[in-house]
């Protein structure tokens, strides 16, 4: 039994106050956003269509744009089911159709993520030219971009509003998320030092209790005072003869 103290940390914060501050916020943003479209209601176009067509994004963009949002959106549901379903699903759907759940979301999140990041660097590459920032942005800005006066600012093939979202969205949240996934994919390259399986093998080596990696990796310090006599004698019995004396019943 492998318990890292630093895992047993995050997991009470993400409990006690990232989940819970999370499941509101979720909800002020779907409320906020509908309140938003009940005042400004639908953007129509200025007149009648004409039927000309000028193509905006070529066949390549369309694709990573599509391959970057579908992927986002299975992350982002498989996340939520991970994060708050056994506070909303569990009491609604059952443990055993829970479960199944959890475990697809576990997966798809796993295998999707790749594609997520190699499709997102894609995607950051072929845009940031026309994301840069320019002067006629300021006048877009102190117009808020006429969704209060409702008139046209002129603006290039992407307004300040969409550019703000590229950097802030697209680049540094999405890229931060990434990096969070790539360590929670791969937790044995040691990101923590003195942390992971390397460093509970050298503490172990350090106190003597034998060469090499243990199978079973048992550390009394992390044996939760309220498991009972039951779950110590369990665990003794499981890390074998070399713990024996650094775990008394």
């Amino acid at each position: 039994m492998l318990v890292q103290t630093y895992g047993e940390t995050w997991r009470q914060l993400k409990n006690g106050w990232i989940t819970p501050i999370a499941g509101w916020l979720i909800a002020l943003v779907a409320v906020v956003i509908g309140a938003f479209f009940k005042w400004r209601g639908s953007i129509k176009v200025h007149g009648a269509p004409t039927g000309r067509l000028i193509e905006r994004f070529t066949p390549l963009e369309r694709y990573t744009h599509w391959v970057v949002a579908i992927s986002f959106v299975i992350l982002g549901v498989s996340g939520l089911v991970m994060m708050l379903g056994k506070y909303v699903l569990l009491p609604v759907i059952g443990y055993t159709l829970f479960a199944w759940l959890a475990q697809l979301s576990k997966h798809l999140h796993n295998f999707v993520g790749p594609v997520f990041i190699v499709s997102l660097l894609v995607f950051i590459v072929m845009f940031i030219k026309d994301n840069l920032p320019r002067l006629y942005d300021f006048k877009w800005f102190a117009n808020l971009g006429g969704m209060v006066s409702g008139g046209h600012v002129p603006s290039g093939r992407f307004n300040a509003g969409e550019k703000v979202w590229f950097w802030i969205g697209v680049v540094v949240l999405s890229l931060i998320v990434s990096a969070s996934g790539l360590v929670l994919l791969f937790p044995n390259f040691d990101q923590v030092p003195g942390g992971g399986v390397r460093g509970d093998a050298q503490r172990l080596r350090r106190r003597g209790l034998g060469q090499g990696t243990p199978r079973v990796l048992v550390q009394r310090r992390e044996i939760r005072k309220d498991q009972g006599r039951h779950g110590r004698w369990h665990a003794r019995r499981a890390a074998g003869p070399a713990l024996k004396e650094e775990m008394p019943i």
